[in-house]
């Protein structure tokens, strides 16, 4: 499985950035701001990712960046299929400790599935940090909607 987050630009000044329709990607996070389309997707193969942008750039977007789960970022046009195979499919697992998180869905769609000791939200940042009582795959994160700020282990 191939997780990657992509953020595009609209072209077309006159016009606001619509959603992108995908028939190859889930999109797990959908983001438009302004100019701004950001889409987190999860796709089964680098060619997958590849079309969803054919199709975004037909639709008059720019790609312009590429990130990983590892935290690689990319600018747009450095895009390439081999690390999309290669960085797309990162899965560390993150040990006991404290994770900061950005999250981009709300709590009660993902407090339920972390197992953690402890949780303390800033609602205005979108952030929580949170104490893990048991490891958790950073593609676990990224399929409820958080996005890995930091990490301490030894807490």
């Amino acid at each position: 499985m191939i997780r990657v987050i992509l953020c595009f630009l609209n072209s077309n000044n006159n016009r606001s950035v619509d959603s992108v329709d995908s028939h190859t990607c889930e999109k797990v996070v959908e983001l438009i701001e302004n100019n701004v389309y950001e889409v987190w997707l999860r796709c089964f193969s680098p060619w997958d990712v590849l079309a969803f942008v054919e199709y975004a750039l037909n639709k008059g977007l720019v790609l312009t960046e590429v990130e990983f789960l590892n935290g690689l970022r990319r600018k747009g046009y450095q895009l390439n299929l081999e690390e999309l195979a290669m960085f797309g499919q990162y899965d560390s697992e993150l040990g006991k400790g404290a994770i900061v998180v950005k999250y981009l869905k709300q709590p009660s769609e993902w407090l339920g599935v972390l197992r953690l000791k402890m949780c303390r939200i800033d609602v205005e940042k979108k952030q929580a940090l949170i104490k893990l009582a048991k490891p958790v795959k950073v593609s676990i994160l990224f399929d409820h909607g958080l996005k890995l700020l930091s990490k301490n282990e030894k807490t």
